[in-house]
Order: C-alpha cells, then sequence, then structure tokens
C-alpha cells in the first residue's frame, strides 16, 4: 500500500513491514525504456521524461500511464500526444521561461507565454514546474551532489551558473506566493503575467547585480567616455569600488598591482564562479599564471567547470594565455566575501546607530512609549 496510515493498528501491529523508498525519475524512465525496446514500441525520450515525472516515484503509477500513453498515441509514444492526456506542459518552456527572466528580455518573455497559452495549461501546474527548477538550482548551487542523478542535470547546471545563490531565493518566495494567491487574481493567464512581472521587477536588496550595474564597473566605458554619477547608491561596495584597467601586453601583471576584490567584478564572472571567486584570495599573478587560495571549509565550490569559467574569464580580461591554478588550506587572509559582508555589516549598524540617535525617534520614544521593533531597520537604498 501506498498509505500504510489508512490501516487499522490492530492490523498493523500483525504486519511485518518493509518501507520502500520512491524510485527516481531516472530509474522510472530507464524502466520504461526496456519495457518498451522489448514490447518493439516506438518512444520519444521527451514524452517518456514527462511520464517518469508524472509518475512521482511509483513504478506501478508510472507503468499506467504509460499504458494510457500507448492507447493515446494508437501503438506510439511522442510528446505532443503525452502533453495532451497529461494535460501539462513540456520541461523545455518551464526553462525558456526561466532563462527569459535571467536575460530580462521581456518580450521573449511574453512570446513564451503566449505560446504556452495555446495548450491552454494549468497555470498553477507551471509554476509549480518553476518552484522545482529553482529549487534544483538551489541545491546544485549549495551541494552539486544532491542533485548528481537528476536527468535534467545539464539543464540545472547552465541555469546555476547564470543566477546568483540570492536571486534563487527571492524568485522561489515570488513564486510561491504567486502559486498561492492565482486563484484570486481575474483569471489564471493574467495572475501568472503579474508573476512573471514581479521576478522581472524585483531584485535582492544587496545584489551582485547591483554592483554590476553600476557605472564605475563598466570597464570600456570609462575609457570613452566619463561615467555619470548614479542619482543614489545601493550600497557603499558602489561608492568606494575601484575596477582595475585591463593590463596591456607590454604592461607585466603582478600581484601587486591587481586587488583580487576588484577584479573579481571587473571580469564580469556570476553565479557560483563569482561565488568561488569571492571565497579565495590572490596569492600570486603573472603574465603567464595566476594562483588562488580557496578556504578548505569552501572546498565544496571547486569544480573543473568553475575553474574552467574563472581561467576563461581571467584569460579574456587581460588579453593573455594565463593559467589558473588553485590551491586549498586555511585562509587568514581577507577575502572578497568577507569584506563584502564586513561592509554590509557596517552599513547595517550605522543604519541602526542613526535611528538611534535620531531625535524624532528619541521623541516618539519618551512621548508615545514607541519602540524600534528589531530586524526592521535597513540601510537607504536597499
Amino acid at each position: 500500500t501506498t498509505d500504510p496510515h489508512k490501516i487499522p493498528v490492530t492490523v498493523l501491529s500483525r504486519c511485518l513491514q518493509f518501507n520502500l523508498k520512491s524510485m527516481l525519475p531516472d530509474q522510472v524512465f530507464l524502466q520504461m525504456e526496456t519495457i518498451l525496446q522489448k514490447e518493439a514500441i516506438d518512444a520519444e525520450s521527451p514524452a517518456l521524461r514527462m511520464l517518469a515525472r508524472a509518475a512521482d516515484g511509483s513504478m506501478r503509477d508510472g507503468l499506467s500511464l504509460l499504458d494510457q500513453a500507448i492507447v493515446f498515441g494508437n501503438g506510439r509514444v511522442n510528446l505532443d500526444d503525452v502533453t495532451a492526456m497529461l494535460g501539462t506542459i513540456a520541461q523545455q518552456p518551464v526553462d525558456n521561461l526561466i532563462h527569459a527572466l535571467l536575460e530580462r528580455d521581456a518580450v521573449k518573455l511574453f512570446q513564451i507565454i503566449n505560446e504556452l497559452s495555446d495548450l491552454t495549461p494549468d497555470f498553477g501546474d507551471v509554476l509549480q514546474r518553476i518552484l522545482l527548477v529553482l529549487h534544483k538550482i538551489a541545491l546544485y548551487q549549495v551541494a552539486p551532489s544532491a542533485v548528481k542523478n537528476d536527468f535534467d542535470l545539464d539543464s540545472v547546471a547552465m541555469l546555476a551558473e547564470k543566477i546568483s545563490p540570492e536571486e534563487v531565493q527571492l524568485y522561489y518566495q515570488i513564486v510561491l506566493i504567486g502559486q498561492r494567491d492565482l486563484a484570486l487574481a481575474p483569471d489564471p493567464r493574467s495572475g501568472f503575467e503579474m508573476v512573471m512581472l514581479r521576478l522581472l521587477t524585483f531584485q535582492p536588496a544587496v545584489s551582485e547585480k547591483q554592483v554590476r550595474s553600476s557605472p564605475v564597473v563598466s570597464v570600456k566605458d570609462t575609457r570613452q567616455t566619463k561615467p555619470q554619477e548614479p542619482e543614489r547608491s545601493a550600497s557603499k561596495v558602489q561608492e568606494t569600488l575601484k575596477v582595475p584597467e585591463p593590463v596591456s601586453q607590454e604592461k607585466p601583471v603582478t600581484s601587486d598591482s591587481v586587488e583580487w576584490s576588484d577584479l573579481v567584478v571587473a571580469i564580469k564572472i556570476r553565479g557560483m564562479t563569482r561565488e568561488f571567486a569571492n571565497n579565495c584570495v590572490l596569492r600570486n599573478i603573472s603574465d603567464t599564471v595566476c594562483t588562488l587560495e580557496l578556504d578548505t571549509g569552501h572546498k565544496h565550490l571547486l569544480s573543473p567547470k568553475i575553474e574552467d569559467n574563472l581561467q576563461k574569464a581571467l584569460q579574456d580580461y587581460f588579453s593573455k594565455p594565463i593559467r589558473l591554478v588553485i590551491q586549498t588550506g586555511e585562509v587568514e587572509a581577507v577575502t572578497p566575501a568577507m569584506k563584502h559582508r564586513k561592509e554590509r555589516e557596517e552599513l547595517q549598524q550605522n543604519a541602526v546607530d542613526s535611528i538611534n540617535n535620531d531625535e524624532a525617534v528619541a521623541a516618539l520614544k519618551e512621548r508615545f512609549d514607541a519602540r524600534v521593533v528589531p530586524g526592521t531597520i535597513e540601510p537607504a537604498g536597499q
């Protein structure tokens, strides 16, 4: 049974129980593929993957769905028939939606929504699929081994490189609340579109993207025209950031002439590659080799793909065939991540001190017995 809680206790006490684990979608997919090969039934892999997801860990339910799909497709299992049978959408449009969001391409985003509408989907189910993808991305960014058995791993890894962990958490919360409130919208599509618009509009309060979007970050622009002063700085990081100019072929690269925290911003890396670089310290850099030291506490961030991405970014920036060498150990120097954290803490403390020393706030406390609720003070501009 899949519902042991429905069995009376008097019966359960006389039973020997075996708790079976739910099957992974990949296992269900491979079993379906084996069965269809023996039965000589044609099937499309994307269709089987969709059925494997819909089985929700149950081989029995998966085979029932497979039987229905064979009948529905007149002896074949293809993606269009399975999509129509399940009343849902394929995984690819969900990935395309997330890509459009990350690219901030509103035109492309609503073009995809129009195409989805032709399938008359359950928009609540679409939001559910987006939540599942965001959940996998968050897991991959923290512990890649947790999703190593997922057959969407390549897609998840690619998306994880394009989005910061802070953005993943914000997006997940927006979609979760949007899914809850979907029934309150005038119609499902308009409610879904408003969720997508929120994802386009809102960003984390302290985001790497804010630093990247600062005019001083654009190295090429600073050579041509003087950047305009921003109307309001989002953080102290933007006000004090000095991005190093790319070093010419004639000028040698040395660790004395390069500030690693500034270089991390200048080479324009994103996602887990940037997270990794922020937790390293620069030990040495020359025209041919860049040596970084990673604290052993962040060893889980290192992967061949991240190392390749960082090496390529350094080579593109300096226009030199620089080889990247990663060492691990107990890092005592200040990493960019520690520096950013300290700056945010200082901003927060300054904001708290400003409120506590404000005369108007002091008057409110004295006259109305008011109090400042802990955790509600934020630095201006965030």
